[in-house]
């Protein structure tokens, strides 16, 4: 559930939501999903509140007068027949009238339907519950079982795939429906909490300050976030810096940053005409391994950084080709995949440009909980360009990269750090040879073919010569460079996530 974000007005002890005009609510399609506008209070001379006459419906005003009388206490009523969490103060109720039905209905219609099919029909002994596989599609689930105040057992279908193996095989392994009941409370203590913090937070802040103020569980602290960093760089005040390089013919060395711009002219004239020893030449030898998989929020980020999508643009796309069977289940938050999907992608993988594979690197059962990472499927293998949209094409492609990368060889470089003296002052060079490309060929190809967008992005190497301790170079340039000190930069969806 979103954070909510309602438009609430107080008519004494009665809250009530605004909706859409008039004219717009009588039309049948709105009916049963939209609630009903209501006029502002007056406010009299002496401040005293006094309400104007509602335009409660028929149904509306029937449920409120059942609740109030039920309970002895006041509810906001917002559609007697849209599915609606009543809430009073600091606690949800689930409450039904003297009918026995609920005053938290969804849709009566299909709710009906759902009641025949399950209690009337002699030949359902159970249900299997096919919704997705995912907190969300648990919590719905229930809810509509709920409703249908069935006692008959049900089965999980589980499934992170949408190809007919995948669903074939989830058939043939269902699980107990009971097995996911902390799934089922940990989504229902999700949405209780976005709406009684949203309800109640948002009340009392408007009320507060006399003005709407959105309140949430999820984005407030993100907005405290973003508020914190503007203000850091409203108030960054940037401080001028130097450093003076030094020119010895086969590379160029550099001092540290100094303040002061006396003393970075001082430096300079010292070191003219004069050789520069080498004092320290440090060589580490980095092997860097290939990056994980995708799970939504890795997906998200790099999409956002190298095309510029959304969160919720990358996954609208990436919920498109999962139901396209080009991708696997896209809200997991592993990055992992399980023992028994070894054969399958070593199929997969074969029939990509991988060299020397290394399948084992990305399989970790215990890093795998709901659901695996994201990954092509054998049908993306066979789709042509042309077949899906361009947004959802880069998508696809991304994560084809991500699972090729992924399995390849490692990225082997040397590290190579020097220090100079000039009498007592120092100076320092780094650069890296490059000994073992892996997986960066696979991720420098894929960022070729997005040419100019991601040129500015490559790291630049400095290839320095085979140095040796003691050896003198002759200083052929000397150089002050000035700077400024950076202020922090704004969040983007790729740093906020």
């Amino acid at each position: 559930m979103d954070d909510y974000n309602p438009d609430i007005q107080d008519y004494g002890d009665i809250s009530l939501k605004k909706d859409v005009p008039k004219a717009k609510r009588n039309s049948k399609t709105n009916k049963e999903n939209k609630f009903h506008k209501y006029k502002k209070s007056n406010r009299k001379a002496d401040g005293k509140l006094t309400k104007k006459k509602s335009s409660l419906n028929f149904e509306e005003k029937k449920v409120k007068d059942k609740l109030l009388k039920k309970t002895g206490k006041t509810f906001i009523v917002t559609g007697a027949s849209t599915r609606e969490t009543i809430i009073r103060y600091n606690q949800i109720e689930n409450l039904s009238d003297s009918d026995g039905n609920s005053a938290l209905q969804a849709s009566d219609a299909s709710i009906g339907v759902s009641k025949k099919i399950v209690d009337k029909s002699s030949d359902v002994e159970s249900i299997i519950e096919a919704t997705d596989a995912g907190r969300e599609g648990e919590l719905i689930f229930r809810l509509v079982y709920d409703m249908t105040k069935t006692n008959k057992p049900f089965k999980r279908l589980w499934i992170s795939s949408m190809e007919d193996i995948a669903i074939k095989n989830g058939f043939e392994d269902l699980k107990d429906g009971k097995e996911y009941e902390n799934l089922y409370q940990s989504a229902l203590a999700r949405s209780k909490a976005d709406w009684l913090v949203g309800l109640n937070g948002t009340r009392l802040f408007t009320t507060i300050y006399k003005n709407k103020l959105s309140v949430g569980r999820v984005q407030t602290p993100t907005l405290a976030m973003i508020a914190e960093r503007d203000s850091r760089i409203g108030s960054f005040k940037k401080e001028r810096f130097y450093y003076g390089t030094l020119d010895l013919g086969k590379f160029k060395v550099k001092s540290d940053r100094i303040k002061n711009i006396q003393e970075a002219n001082d430096l300079m004239k010292f070191c003219e005409g004069k050789k520069a020893i080498i004092s320290e030449v440090k060589v580490d030898i980095k092997n860097q391994k290939p990056p994980l998989l995708f799970d939504l929020t890795t997906l998200q980020r790099e999409s956002n950084r190298l095309f510029g999508y959304t969160a919720k643009q990358t996954l609208d796309y990436t919920q498109s080709l999962y139901e396209k069977k080009l991708i696997t289940y896209p809200r997991t938050d592993s990055r992992y995949i399980t023992e028994d999907m070894k054969e399958n992608i070593i199929n997969l993988i074969s029939k990509l440009d991988v060299v020397n594979p290394n399948i084992d690197r990305v399989i970790n059962n215990k890093k795998v909980a709901d659901h695996h990472a994201i990954i092509p499927t054998n049908n993306a293998i066979k789709i042509f360009d042309d077949k899906i949209p361009k947004t959802e094409l880069n998508i696809l492609k991304l994560i084809k990269m991500k699972l090729i990368a992924a399995v390849s060889l490692n990225y082997v470089y040397e590290k190579i750090i020097v220090k100079a003296m000039v009498d007592n002052k120092e100076f320092k060079a780094s650069g890296k040879t490059e000994i073992e490309i892996g997986f960066k060929r696979i991720e420098n190809e894929f960022k070729t073919s997005l040419r100019i967008e991601l040129e500015k992005k490559e790291e630049t190497i400095v290839k320095l010569p085979k140095l040796n301790r003691n050896e003198k170079y002759l200083i052929k340039e000397v150089e002050k460079i000035e700077g400024f000190t950076s202020s922090p930069k704004h969040f983007t969806e790729d740093t906020l996530l």
